[in-house]
């Protein structure tokens, strides 16, 4: 019985997670047509985007980026590691995740563990993920890496070679 009461309230659920992103995108496009315009520029130079994709983003809504973590850590990379080491490469795979036309095929490929094979077919991020990737597979390399028992050590540093 409670699957058929889930199964019918599942379209009202998903209409009203519809209706509250629309309602908050519309609310912080107003909010930022009453933001002074130094603000405005403080927060496309913070953010590195034009006011055009800026708007785009807002109204395409938090759910393109929030699929970003989760292809990062389909491809076995972590996300901590990469905005302490990388913070202008972590805002800009967020921007382009951002604009992405593909979020369902992303989604669906997340959800079917597929991602980490299918993602050159889809994901605009996938270049720059793969120089992710290569250097992380360069540094698990060299710390690694025969004479290099330190990396292996708890506070103790890789010696790069």
């Amino acid at each position: 019985m409670a699957v058929s009461v889930n199964r019918t309230l599942a379209p009202w659920t998903e209409l009203q997670r519809r209706i509250r992103s629309w309602w908050h995108r519309n609310a912080t496009l107003r909010q930022l047509d009453h933001c002074d315009e130094r603000d405005v520029q403080r927060i496309l130079h913070d953010l590195n985007v034009t006011r055009s994709d800026l708007a785009h983003a807002v109204t395409r809504g938090a759910y393109p980026k929030l699929l970003l973590p989760e292809m990062v850590r389909a491809l076995g990379l972590r996300a901590e590691t990469l905005k302490a080491e990388h913070p202008g490469v972590v805002a800009d795979l967020r921007r382009v995740c951002s604009q992405c036309p593909d979020s369902g095929r992303c989604r669906h490929e997340l959800d079917a563990d597929t991602a980490a094979t299918n993602y050159h077919e889809f994901c605009r991020n996938a270049a720059t993920l793969d120089a992710l990737l290569a250097e992380a597979a360069r540094g698990a390399t060299s710390r690694h890496a025969p004479g290099n028992e330190a990396a292996d050590q708890p506070g103790r540093t890789a010696v790069k070679r």
